[in-house]
């Protein structure tokens, strides 16, 4: 299916523009979330593939069209299950875009997503999303994260800080996302990383300290593993 679904793209992109109704837009929102979420499985595994001549750019203009429409109208749908699917396609998507044109979006992408945790109850998603796009940034070079480090980290550690309910699936899976994301900027910003985690390991507050010590302790047995 993967080698048509640039034929299907082109079918949908201008069906989008005309999507009014959030259930709509919900549904498209999720159908790209799938597709993307396809090639990514495809291209990785190309060689099991019927087709393995189908390269990643072979989507990157119809996936940033469809960007195009769910960023600038959709993501700040006044409907939360709109915005959060918006943003989990959003993520997919961003492996998926042209180096440019991701480079371009996210000093504009980043606030957006981060600006998300304050309008939804639901994180877990908003952390997902976030963290592929981090992935796509660092995997491409990205010179333009750097500028994003700070508002990044402040709004991470409030995230890591949050009490983790053990009995509520998602919001343990929204931590092991937030951790994610500290490794993810370990890789490319490690002095930052380090110096801001040791600041609020000085912190009066407990949940702080016990949150950067969370990080700590991941960014550790992250690089354990990673030697071994």
């Amino acid at each position: 299916m993967v080698p048509f679904l640039n034929a299907i793209l082109g079918t949908m992109l201008p069906m989008l523009g005309m999507a009014k109704q959030d259930n709509m837009k919900w549904v498209f929102s999720s159908a790209l979330s799938h597709f993307s979420e396809s090639i990514l499985e495809y291209l990785a595994n190309l060689d099991k593939a019927p087709d393995p001549t189908v390269r990643k750019d072979t989507f990157s203009s119809e996936i940033y069209a469809a960007y195009d429409i769910l960023y600038c109208n959709w993501i700040q749908s006044r409907d939360s299950k709109v915005r959060l699917t918006v943003a989990e396609a959003v993520g997919s998507m961003s492996h998926l875009m042209a180096h440019d044109k991701l480079e371009e979006q996210l000093p504009k992408l980043i606030p957006t997503i981060l600006s998300l945790y304050k309008k939804n109850t639901e994180h877990y998603v908003i952390s997902k999303s976030l963290c592929q796009v981090l992935d796509a940034s660092v995997n491409m070079g990205s010179r333009v994260l750097e500028t994003q480090i700070d508002s990044l980290l402040t709004t991470l550690n409030q995230q890591v800080c949050a009490p983790v309910d053990y009995s509520n699936p998602p919001t343990v899976k929204n931590h092991n996302e937030v951790l994610r994301c500290f490794s993810i900027l370990a890789n490319t910003f490690p002095d930052r990383l380090v110096m801001f985690v040791l600041q609020k390991l000085e912190n009066s507050n407990e949940r702080i300290r016990m949150g950067s010590l969370a990080v700590l302790r991941h960014l550790i047995n992250s690089s354990s593993k990673t030697a071994s």
